[in-house]
């Protein structure tokens, strides 16, 4: 009696929604692309839009996360140790690399050394493949933007590339007016 082929495992629910909104992200960036208009003012606000997806991406899954947790998280750390392991792992199937608390403004670092939207760039011959990659950051820098005011954070999202390209740091500066007692 021959022995029986191992059986192929099926995907995880996880890692296909994560592969379907990567793909949704592109073909979404290519639709808003190819939208007439050119110059500044039309990257712009391509760029803007992708943020916006994020942040309401984010904010929806934050909150999801909170209903499966059943109360909000104590403090600003907490709510940035969420995004940097729960959301993170939603979008981007792991943990983010590393989360550095900066002393001198009280904002944070996020640290994803292998972005997981960069894996599968490329760029035509002649361009610089950060050119093509920075429109992708915006979806992240929104989702965690809007996790963060979900988790009760008001913060403002940068994004910049470290060193070793598909590298990326987005620095959370933290709205003061929140510390101040400010309504």
């Amino acid at each position: 009696m021959a022995a029986a082929a191992p059986a192929a495992r099926p995907a995880s629910s996880g890692s296909v929604a994560r592969t379907g909104l990567e793909l949704l992200l592109f073909a979404y960036t290519d639709h808003l692309l190819s939208e007439p208009g050119e110059g500044i003012e039309a990257r712009q606000a391509v760029l803007e839009k992708l943020e916006a997806l994020g942040y309401n991406v984010g904010r929806r899954m934050a909150e999801r996360l909170m209903l499966m947790q059943y109360e909000l998280p104590a403090g600003t750390e907490k709510a940035m140790q969420i995004v940097c392991t729960r959301l993170w792992r939603e979008l981007h199937g792991r943990n983010a690399s590393r989360l550095k608390r900066l002393k001198q403004d009280g904002g944070y670092i996020i640290e994803d050394n292998h972005f997981r939207f960069f894996a599968s760039l490329a760029a035509p011959g002649g361009v610089d493949v950060r050119d093509v990659a920075g429109k992708y950051v915006m979806f992240t820098r929104g989702a965690v933007r809007g996790a963060l005011v979900a988790l009760g954070v008001s913060a403002a999202v940068h994004a910049d590339w470290t060193k070793d390209f598909p590298g990326v740091r987005f620095r959370v500066q933290l709205d003061q007016t929140m510390f101040s007692g400010a309504v």
